[in-house]
């Protein structure tokens, strides 16, 4: 008997849930590929990059249960290449789409052998939604480079870039729905078919929790901050300075009205808008959210707002990759303070569930991945390894690795 079961709606695979962890989104503003707002060592002026080799579309990349995958078939997923990406860069993105495209095909088998299908109306439904998000975030990126770029953008005219038929994204979609069908029946259950795995905790699972990392649940140290990111070449081109330092001295003073300005009481945004900024010249931590140290490892000068020293309306000015020169002002700081079982219990509750959910996605995987049939051989090898790296970092985090499947 097949079922019907309607899905939650999928998550979507081009980033919908960006998290502001420590200085993630900082590099977004200063336009640099490393996760901080500084110039790295191997950080050089911009310079065009090279043309890039003609590649085969109708290339085989892989053969996934059955079902062939073509360069032009990936390509018509991700999309052609941007301005600022490198070959190498694309090449990875590429791959990596290979890689994501593989496992859920797999898995897409398990869902199918276990008698699942998609119905109409909720692939319809679900297309609408997943069709309006890539409108929002392609309007969004286009607004970021050019005030007034996105306006006319449609899905269809999306497809048409990326060289895709409805067809074909309807046909990604259908996927995903099948997989959170066949993993919320393994998790879940359905009338007829028991849950494989009980993920839910008990009061003693979170009471041992908490009694063992108690610390670790604490109200850390954190901080809101603001930056803007300014250019000096944009401005030496302005033609108003006759050498360039010059224009780096220009884009420092700037920045520092900037900061002053929002010292003496306006908002971020509003003082961006008033100098033109485009959005990824600017940047502030949501009210309500605080960045704190996390495990990465950061240089001295990212460290700079997370400094136990730091004040509300600290300011700072530092040199940004490419060039840039980057603002940072203190807009909040938020004090260490130890928090009450009653009040980190239902955390450790969604703790416990999410990393249960994950070991068992990731045995499920692999156990399929395993027995899948995959060209070329060290495709599915790859895509298990990845998965087992997943539990192996699960198993190496000092809180995770105590939560067990039951």
């Amino acid at each position: 008997m097949r079922s019907t079961f309607l899905a939650r709606s999928p998550s979507r695979r081009r980033g919908l849930g960006r998290a502001l962890v420590a200085f993630g989104w900082l590099t977004a503003a200063c336009g640099s590929p490393c996760p901080c707002p500084v110039a790295c060592a191997d950080d050089g002026p911009t310079s065009a990059q090279p043309k890039p080799e003609a590649k085969n579309l109708d290339e085989l990349l892989a053969v996934v249960e059955g079902e062939v995958i073509t360069r032009r078939m990936v390509a018509r997923d991700i999309g052609g290449r941007s301005e600022d990406e490198t070959d190498a860069d694309y090449e990875r993105r590429l791959r990596g789409r290979v890689m994501s495209r593989t496992i859920t095909r797999v898995m897409v088998k398990r869902a199918e052998l276990f008698g699942l299908e998609v119905r109409p109306d909720v692939l319809d439904q679900q297309v609408e939604a997943a069709a309006k998000v890539d409108v929002e975030q392609a309007k969004e990126r286009e607004e970021a480079r050019k005030p007034g770029a996105g306006a006319n953008i449609t899905f269809a005219k999306l497809l048409a870039e990326r060289g895709q038929t409805l067809a074909e994204f309807k046909a990604l979609i259908a996927n995903e729905i099948l997989v959170q069908q066949y993993f919320h029946i393994l998790t879940k259950g359905v009338p007829g078919k028991r849950p494989q795995v009980d993920l839910e905790p008990s009061p003693e699972d979170v009471l041992k929790l908490y009694a063992a990392h108690k610390e670790a649940f604490d109200q850390q140290p954190g901080v809101r901050v603001a930056l803007f990111v300014l250019r000096p070449d944009a401005i030496y081109e302005e033609g108003k300075f006759a050498k360039y330092d010059d224009a780096v001295e220009e884009a420092r003073r700037r920045v520092k009205t900037m900061l002053d300005e929002v010292l003496a009481g306006r908002k971020v945004d509003e003082v961006a808008r008033s100098r033109g900024l485009k959005k990824d010249q600017y940047n502030a931590t949501p009210e309500g959210k605080f960045l704190e140290k996390g495990p990465r490892k950061l240089r001295d000068v990212d460290l700079w707002p997370l400094d136990p020293a730091r004040l509300r309306g600290d300011t700072n000015i530092v040199d940004g990759s490419g060039g840039s020169v980057v603002g940072l002002v203190v807009l909040e700081v938020r004090p260490p303070r130890t928090r009450t079982f009653d009040e980190v219990k239902a955390d450790l509750y969604d703790l416990i569930r999410g990393v249960r959910m994950e070991r068992f996605l990731s045995q499920q995987r692999i156990e399929a991945l395993s027995t899948a049939s995959i060209w070329p051989s060290l495709l599915g090898e790859e895509a298990e390894a990845q998965t087992r790296d997943r539990l192996k970092a699960l198993d190496e985090d000092p809180i995770k690795r105590d939560i067990r499947l039951r």
